[in-house]
């Protein structure tokens, strides 16, 4: 016996289309004194390419149970998903100044730092999901020797947000030597008006002084990402189908002419 495959129509969708975005940034004021010149092109590279991931490795154990760390430390930002998948990630880095300080010299500078995240208010998790997080990050290194550098402080602001869980998660991590001013914090999460937004912002100081001829390297490291997964079909071509949903669930049909889709 030969079964029957039937074709479903759907119908029109009212829905709004899944979205999620992420962005953060720094700024940085009023040095106590100038850089100290430009560092070369090969300086920059072997910095940034492998001097800063071996001192961040380094300093693992101080940042791992910081929560406003941990974005640093994730093998992927973006993970790959089977069904409608759309995903993004960034990530820069980028040296902001190169100071020399003499012994008993104060070092200082003002900075402000902000984040914000948002995304469409998921009432179906069966049918749609999104992940928007974002993370700034600052580092002072002792650049002493420029392929061995060193992190002597530092400071993150960094959060999560995931609308069909209603998780909204933002965090500031910073070393002593530094000062926030009122950080400030906003959250909409299932509000019922079709967005939910986790926005962080601040304002700093910081201060120290060196006991001996220190060069320093201010560092910035911004890292975003964004994942979306969805099906519109789901919940779509009638009220007398069953569905799956976007996760890797499974369906079984019967001896009856099942409509099913998943």
């Amino acid at each position: 016996m030969i079964s029957d495959t039937l074709f479903l129509t759907p119908r029109t969708s009212k829905s709004t289309p899944n979205f999620a975005d992420a962005t953060g940034n720094a700024k940085f004021t009023n040095y106590s004194q100038a850089p100290a010149g430009t560092l070369t092109n090969a300086q920059v590279e072997t910095l940034v390419k492998g001097g800063i991931a071996t001192a961040i490795a380094d300093a693992k154990s101080r940042f791992i149970n910081d929560p406003a760390f941990s974005q640093l430390f994730s093998q992927s930002t973006v993970v790959g998903t089977e069904g409608a998948f759309q995903g993004s990630a960034n990530s820069r880095t980028e040296v902001v100044g190169n100071f020399s300080v003499r012994a008993n010299q104060k070092f200082s500078f003002n900075f402000s730092a902000a984040l914000e995240l948002n995304a469409k208010e998921i009432e179906n998790s069966n049918r749609e999901y999104s992940e928007a997080k974002s993370g700034t990050f600052f580092f002072l290194l002792n650049t002493d020797q420029m392929n061995q550098p060193k992190i002597i402080d530092s400071f993150a602001i960094s959060g999560d947000l995931i609308s069909s869980r209603r998780i909204g998660d933002l965090d500031f991590g910073f070393s002593s030597n530094i000062k926030l001013n009122s950080p400030k914090e906003r959250f909409d999460i299932d509000g019922n008006n079709g967005i939910d937004f986790v926005k962080g912002s601040v304002t700093g100081t910081y201060q120290r002084t060196f006991s001996r001829n220190t060069n320093l390297t201010l560092v910035e490291i911004n890292q975003s990402a964004v994942k979306l997964l969805g099906d519109t079909l789901i919940d779509n071509l009638g009220n007398d189908v069953r569905y799956g949903t976007i996760w890797n669930d499974e369906l079984r049909g019967t001896n009856s002419n099942d409509k099913i889709y998943g």
